[in-house]
């Protein structure tokens, strides 16, 4: 028996309906197994399942077709869903990863008379909250240069829709030279 050309296509309609297919053999032979039927050749009753028409009908319910297909693409949106929620949170993990040095290049970058006052404004807070005598010396220093950088973060660096445009630009373009009357494309 030789496959059908579609069931090669690249076109996702058939490429989906191929796969749809399959999966349905799988689980016919599954639900065939399970039931206790001894089947002496699974794997020819897959290829007829997935590549014979004629035989989709005798062997498969169009009910059993119609949910399997129903399961199939609730799969397909969670997996979906479950990809954009990913790529969100890297996304955001990256932006705090850009707004932390971004906020420590501005902050070195200020002359140290500025970085001393804003240390002594800081530490004016941890004394009013009553939490500087509970932070031990070696801490207290980390934790007021870290709400420093939080506050220059919060303040200088550019919002997160902002950052994502810029991001997206960064990746749209291709970086150009120029050299002489010439544009050269480098890479």
């Amino acid at each position: 028996m030789r496959c059908p050309p579609q069931f090669f296509s690249v076109d996702s309609e058939a490429c989906s309906a191929s796969l749809d297919w399959i999966e349905i053999a799988v689980d016919t032979c599954n639900q065939k197994q399970r039931s206790g039927q001894v089947l002496r050749n699974a794997a020819g009753l897959h290829v007829k399942i997935a590549l014979d028409a004629e035989a989709r009908g005798r062997l498969v319910s169009e009910e059993q077709v119609h949910s399997s297909n129903r399961r199939f693409r609730q799969r397909e949106q969670i997996v979906l869903r479950e990809m954009v929620h990913t790529e969100e949170r890297i996304l955001i993990a990256e932006y705090e990863s850009y707004r932390r040095e971004f906020a420590q290049r501005y902050f070195e970058d200020l002359p140290e008379a500025n970085r001393q006052a804003m240390r002594r404004e800081k530490l004016d807070q941890l004394r009013d909250q009553g939490r500087l005598a509970r932070l031990a010396p070696d801490t207290r220093g980390t934790e007021v240069d870290d709400m420093i950088l939080l506050d220059l973060a919060m303040k200088w660096a550019p919002v997160f829709e902002k950052w994502r445009l810029r991001r997206a630009v960064q990746q749209a373009t291709l970086p150009f030279q120029v050299a002489g009357d010439a544009f050269i494309q480098t890479f």
